[in-house]
């Protein structure tokens, strides 16, 4: 699977994921700070970019992965459902119930999968875990 991960700050902790997983065959990282997709490539020697077009035109890529600010979420995954994608948005997938709508109407028309990253939460820091059911 080749993944494009949308969004440097939180999207770190997914690389994370990625990079650790024998099933991802690449991963191409948007970002708009330089610096901040250098350590990307550094630590776990993925593409980057600040072209986010190169992630939605890439047929190469699999699923797309929105760690983008919230107010951009719903707009990015439909994006990604229109150029073919499967997508994976971190929480929350929208911030009203219009967008919402948006993303359920633009999957209702596709034939790819959306998953929201809220199926469970582990806090490390507060020592215990969240399931959302």
């Amino acid at each position: 699977m080749r993944i494009g991960l949308l969004g440097t700050g939180f999207g770190l902790a997914h690389a994370r994921i990625y990079h650790s997983r024998p099933d991802v065959d690449g991963v191409v990282v948007f970002g708009r700070t330089p610096s901040k997709l250098e350590q990307f490539a550094t630590e776990f020697g993925f593409v980057t970019t600040t072209d986010i077009d190169r992630i939605y035109d890439d047929a190469a890529i699999d699923l797309v992965d929105v760690c983008l600010p919230t107010a951009l979420h719903a707009d990015h995954v439909i994006r990604a459902l229109e150029r073919g994608k499967h997508v994976l948005c971190e929480l929350p997938l929208a911030t009203t119930m219009v967008d919402a709508r948006r993303v359920v109407d633009a999957h209702a028309a596709s034939d790819r999968g959306v998953f929201v990253d809220m199926a469970g939460r582990f806090g490390a820091e507060m020592g215990r875990t969240f399931v959302v059911d």
